[in-house]
Order: C-alpha cells, then sequence, then structure tokens
C-alpha cells in the first residue's frame, strides 16, 4: 500500500516505497517476452538447417561443377559470377530480419 499523508514520517515513508519497488536495482519486475525468444530459436532453427542443407549439398556435388576454373595463366582462378540462390535468401532473410528487429525497437521500445 502506497504512503500518504503530509507528514515528514509519511513522506519518508513514501519514498521509501518508491526507493524498494522503482528505483531500488535489486528489486525489479522482469518477465520473459517468450515470442522474441521463440522468433530467435525460430531463427537458429532455419539458418542451421539452411547451412547443413548447402554444405551437405555441396559436400555431394562434383568439384568441377562446383569450382569452375576459368583459364590457367600461372594460377588457377575461381569463375566470376553472381551470387548464387543461396546467399540470395539467406541476405534477403538477414535483411527482412533486420527490418523487423529496427521497426519492431521503434514503435514498441526496446524488448528484453
Amino acid at each position: 500500500m502506497v504512503p500518504s499523508g503530509n507528514t515528514p514520517e509519511a513522506v519518508q515513508a513514501y519514498y521509501q516505497y518508491l526507493l524498494a519497488f522503482y528505483i531500488n536495482p535489486t528489486v525489479q519486475n522482469v518477465t520473459t517476452n517468450w515470442f522474441i525468444v521463440g522468433v530467435t530459436f525460430g531463427w537458429v532453427a532455419i539458418i542451421s538447417g539452411l547451412f547443413f542443407i548447402y554444405f551437405r549439398r555441396a559436400r555431394n556435388e562434383i568439384p568441377s561443377r562446383l569450382y569452375p576454373v576459368e583459364t590457367y595463366n600461372g594460377f588457377i582462378s575461381e569463375s566470376n559470377a553472381g551470387v548464387g540462390v543461396f546467399l540470395a535468401v539467406f541476405f534477403a532473410l538477414v535483411v527482412l530480419w533486420l527490418l523487423y528487429i529496427t521497426v519492431s525497437n521503434l514503435t514498441q521500445g526496446q524488448l528484453y
């Protein structure tokens, strides 16, 4: 119960109440936002699964198809090609995730 009154004892009790519940860092009401925890674990699972699929596929491919050689002029260089589908999807997901975190922090405040 919040102390009330205008006597010095009541004012002291009121400030002690504020100190105990709002200012004192050892007494904090912290709740876990399970949605954020679930989203984080979901992203970790998705990215881990994509890495697993990609490296499993890369391991089973023929190396000459995986790294096509352009020419041999004193050294062997890999083909300069566009970004593959895996990296395009990976970067798109990372950008969407960062946009979601940024917008949610701006609209809802930083959620711990």
